[in-house]
C-alpha cells in the first residue's frame, strides 16, 4: 500500500501541530504549577508536614478571702489519637487495648468525640496515669498518630470539704455542646459541673492554644516546628471569693467525718 506524497506531508504537519499543542499544554501546566500556584502548593506541603495540636488552658485558681487556695491545677497527662476515619480509629484503639486498659465505653466515647470533631485529635484518656504513659512511651513508634501531652488537672486541696459549694469539672457532654453558651467548646474539653466551677465557667475556662509539630512521611513527630509560631494558651484569671476556709474547717470539725449538717452565724462579726 502506497501513500501520495501530499498525504504524507499533510499527516506530518498534523502530527507536528498535535505535538506542538501538547508541548505548549505541558509548558502551560508547568508554568501554572511552578509559578502561579507555587504559594498554594507550598502552603499545602507545609500543612501536610505540620500537625496542629490543641493545648488546653489552665483554669483560673480559686482563692478564699484570706488568699488560701480552694481550687488549683496540677500537671496531668492526656492521650489522643489523630485518625482520618472512624474505622482507623477503632483499629488503633483495639491495638492499644492490648497494652493498656481501654474499656469498650472509652472506645465508644472516643468515637463520639471523633464524629463531632473529625479534624481534631480525639481524646482517648483525659487523665492518664504515669504508669499508662510510661507503657505508651515505650510503644510510641508503633502508634505514630498517638499524642501524649501534659495537661492541667483540677485539684482541690481540701477535697470533700469544699465539694458542696465549689463543685467539680468534667468532660463537656453532647447536650452541653448543643447549647449556645458552649458554641466555641470542643469534644473532650473540661467544663464546670457544679457550684462555683459551673457558675463562673465563662471566667474560669481560659482560652485554648495550639502548637505545631513537624512530622515525617509516616506521621511520626520529628520536632516542634519553628516554621509557624505556636499560639500559647491563655490561662484564666484567678478568682477571689468571700469564702472563709478557716471557718469552713472549724465547722466541718464539729460534724466529724460525716460532713452532714449546717451552722448558722448569728453574728458574722464574731
Amino acid at each position: 500500500m502506497s501513500f501520495h506524497p501530499n498525504d504524507i506531508a499533510r499527516r506530518t504537519r498534523l502530527s507536528s501541530i498535535t505535538l506542538s499543542i501538547g508541548f505548549v499544554a505541558l509548558l502551560t501546566a508547568f508554568f501554572r504549577a511552578q509559578i502561579l500556584d507555587n504559594a498554594k502548593y507550598a502552603m499545602q506541603s507545609e500543612e501536610n508536614r505540620l500537625r496542629s495540636i490543641p493545648v488546653p488552658a489552665p483554669r483560673g485558681i480559686i482563692y478564699d478571702l484570706r488568699g488560701d487556695i480552694i481550687a488549683e491545677n496540677l500537671p496531668g497527662y492526656s492521650v489522643s489519637i489523630l485518625s482520618p476515619r472512624v474505622d482507623s480509629l477503632r483499629a488503633t484503639l483495639g491495638r492499644l487495648s492490648a497494652i493498656i486498659p481501654v474499656t469498650p465505653r472509652e472506645i465508644e466515647n472516643a468515637v463520639r468525640r471523633f464524629r463531632r470533631a473529625p479534624n481534631r485529635p480525639t481524646v482517648v484518656l483525659s487523665d492518664a496515669s504515669i504508669d499508662v504513659v510510661s507503657v505508651l512511651e515505650e510503644h510510641r513508634l508503633d502508634y505514630p498518630q498517638m499524642i501524649i501531652q501534659s495537661v492541667p488537672k483540677r485539684y482541690y486541696p481540701d477535697g470533700p470539704l469544699v465539694a458542696s459549694f465549689v463543685g467539680y469539672t468534667g468532660e463537656i457532654t453532647e447536650a452541653e455542646l448543643n447549647l449556645p453558651k458552649f458554641a466555641t467548646y470542643k469534644p473532650g474539653q473540661q467544663v464546670g459541673k457544679g457550684g462555683l466551677e459551673k457558675e463562673y465557667e465563662a471566667i474560669l475556662h481560659g482560652k485554648e492554644g495550639v502548637k505545631f509539630d513537624e512530622v515525617d512521611a509516616r506521621g511520626r513527630p520529628v520536632r516542634t516546628s519553628s516554621m509557624r509560631p505556636d499560639i500559647a494558651p491563655v490561662s484564666a484569671p484567678s478568682m477571689k471569693t468571700n469564702i472563709d476556709m478557716k471557718l469552713q474547717k472549724q465547722v466541718a470539725a464539729i460534724f466529724s467525718d460525716t460532713l452532714m449538717g449546717g451552722a448558722i452565724a448569728m453574728d458574722p462579726k464574731t
